[in-house]
């Protein structure tokens, strides 16, 4: 195509005749390339802009929760504990002692006049737990009373063993 070619193609015969009003600017109208699907760049960046904020709102919420239940798995795994114990001295007619440091729960039972050596329970998780002193488990299914307190992260719970060998939970705080 040569230039002369190219020019009387751009002549204002060839051009459309458009009334515009004053002062209004000319804009060609230039016809979109065929998309049949798909989104534009513009939809993506908006669309992930909204699921990062979205997942940003929900992890902060979400968070206290997750180490409310954290504490109440801890806070079960150690009444389940304290409820073997005094199940062993019930079924064995022995006393047992347990005592409680950071991640280990202990208990030994009498035999006669001698204590037998201490068993571990190593509690799994990141949860403390906190005893002064010893606690103990009698035949008969009754107990000395004692307070274990649970720690994760922000968050406490108490685990009362009352004189009747029984254990309950006190609310999260």
């Amino acid at each position: 195509m040569s230039r002369s070619d190219t020019l009387s193609l751009l002549s204002e015969s060839s051009l459309p005749n458009y009334d515009l009003p004053a002062g209004q600017a000319f804009t060609a109208d230039i016809p979109s390339q065929n998309r049949t699907s798909g989104f534009s760049l513009m939809e993506v960046l908006v669309t992930l802009v909204l699921f990062s904020i979205i997942s940003g709102v929900a992890a902060v919420s979400l968070g206290p929760l997750w180490q409310k239940h954290q504490l109440k798995q801890a806070t079960a795994q150690l009444l389940s504990q304290i409820q073997t114990c005094r199940m062993k001295a019930i079924v064995k007619q022995k006393t047992y002692q347990i005592k409680i440091t950071k991640q280990t729960l202990s208990s030994r039972y009498k035999s006669g006049i001698d204590w037998s050596n201490w068993e571990d329970y190593l509690f799994p998780g990141s949860a403390l737990y906190s005893m002064s002193g010893t606690s103990y488990f009698y035949s008969k299914g009754f107990a000395s009373p004692k307070t274990i307190t649970v720690t994760h992260d922000n968050y406490h719970q108490k685990v009362i063993i009352n004189i009747n060998g029984r254990a309950r939970t006190s609310e999260i705080y």
